[in-house]
């Protein structure tokens, strides 16, 4: 995301924008007059300043500021729906904030009493109600840039945190724009309440394995040099409620563990012994063996991104392929039986649009994994499995990743899949566990050989 000033050939774009996306609350109020909005816009175009909102080379909205002896006003912030929720908005308010705040200025705007999101949107940032009238809500961030317990790093009496230095060159810019401002705060968080205890956090997941996108969640492993104490764990779990509470896309789809230095190195606890774990769209801290993986400790040791920390591969040995091998040979049976069991429930994690097109893909990268002994994405395993699996399931193969997007609007786990697909989907299962048994025998057999 990026931000232009605007030029006289801007007018009609932002002018088309403010209809767009205010003019349903207009009509509310006023009612919509073509001419003397066109006026209005026009003298306020003239006046005030301007700036484009351009994400990824296309203008996508705009931002109007007012420079007051006062504070710093802002006018109008407007993204089309298209750009709407992706954190975009949060980005070019942060920027906002930043410039006041070298001003030694509050930021002051209004909002339609009609317009309640937009209303929330500001508060969750940091601006508190300073009035009403009949039609407006008043607000303002004061000067000092002081923020509400939401945004605030929590006082909680521990030790200051050891400032290492943070890594978000490897963050990607879009889908999310927020993305590194979140990335910063959980960090700079974790610093603050581990201190001492802090090895690094690092990146996993599809930020690793690459092909991040739209519906894509944001993993993470914070590794500790000691287990974290039970009584630790009540403000872990605030400070991921606060971030979640920044409203953004990536804030609100963190997910990621725990884990020792110790535990990481013993293979014995892998599957067994439960991490401190958060789940995507989840602000409550529980055990869970989610992240206690073979298959997640190849992904921290050959993909994973230190945010903080030294490098993972200085953190662990290399992963056996066997192991994380023989871990997916386990998922690809136990998924198959879950999966045949839910057919018969009305709605079910399995039977849901989410959890068909889930499936399929996740048996895509599986197949792939044993086939490599290695983890790779959603993306590339569908890949993988459209070129190496049997032609007559290509359909099914695609009709899931275009089934996975839009995934994140979480609309989909709440309606039940197609019985076509279903039905297909559990086949397609059927069939993977017969080549899941080929591939591992094969592998047995490869592993077996002696060395010439």
């Amino acid at each position: 995301m990026s931000l232009r000033r605007a030029t006289a050939q801007d007018s009609a774009f932002a002018y088309q924008v403010k209809k767009t996306t205010l003019g349903d609350y207009v009509r509310q109020v006023w009612g919509w007059d073509e001419d003397e909005q066109h006026r209005l816009h026009e003298r306020r175009f003239a006046s005030q300043d301007f700036q484009i909102i351009v994400v990824s080379g296309v203008d996508a909205g705009v931002l109007a500021l007012e420079y007051r002896p006062d504070c710093l006003r802002v006018n109008q912030l407007l993204l089309l729906p298209e750009y709407q929720d992706r954190g975009i908005g949060t980005a070019c308010m942060r920027q906002v904030i930043n410039d006041a705040a070298g001003r030694r200025l509050p930021v002051r705007l209004q909002a339609l009493k009609a317009n309640h999101r937009a209303a929330e949107f500001y508060r969750r940032l940091g601006f508190r109600d300073a009035g009403t009238d009949d039609i407006h809500i008043k607000l303002e961030r004061p000067a000092d840039g002081s923020r509400p317990a939401a945004v605030r790093p929590e006082q909680t009496g521990l030790p200051a945190a050891r400032r290492g230095p943070i890594r978000l060159d490897r963050v990607p810019a879009e889908p999310y724009p927020d993305l590194a401002s979140v990335l910063h705060e959980l960090v700079t968080s974790v610093q603050n309440l581990l201190d001492g205890n802090l090895v690094g956090v690092y990146l996993v997941g599809s930020l690793a394995t690459g092909d991040f996108d739209l519906d894509s969640d944001v993993d993470f492993l914070v590794v500790t040099e000691d287990d974290i104490a039970d009584e630790a764990a009540p403000t872990l779990q605030a400070m991921h409620g606060r971030i979640h509470g920044l409203g953004c896309y990536p804030a609100e789809h963190l997910e990621g563990s725990y884990i020792s230095r110790a535990v990481l190195n013993r293979a014995e606890t892998v599957g067994v012994q439960p991490l401190w774990y958060v789940d995507n769209g989840s602000t409550v801290l529980e055990r869970s063996t989610h992240d206690n993986r073979w298959h997640v400790r190849w992904v921290l040791r050959e993909r994973g991104i230190a945010l903080v920390g030294p490098e993972a591969v200085t953190l662990l040995a290399p992963v056996p392929p066997e192991a994380v091998r023989r871990e997916v040979l386990g998922m690809i049976r136990q998924i198959a039986q879950d999966f045949g069991a839910a057919l018969a429930d009305p709605l079910s994690y399995w039977t849901s649009r989410f959890g068909q097109s889930y499936a399929v893909l996740t048996y895509c990268r599986m197949l792939q994994t044993l086939e490599t002994g290695t983890v790779q994405s959603k993306l590339s395993g569908m890949k993988w499995a459209l070129r190496e699996l049997d032609p007559g399931w290509a359909g099914l193969i695609e009709q899931a990743w275009t089934e996975r997007e839009g995934v994140r609007y979480c609309l989909k786990i709440r309606q039940r899949a197609a019985e076509s697909a279903l039905a297909q989907t559990h086949e397609f299962i059927k069939y993977a566990v017969r080549e899941s048994e080929t591939h591992f025998a094969r592998w047995k057999t490869n592993d077996a050989r002696p060395a010439r």
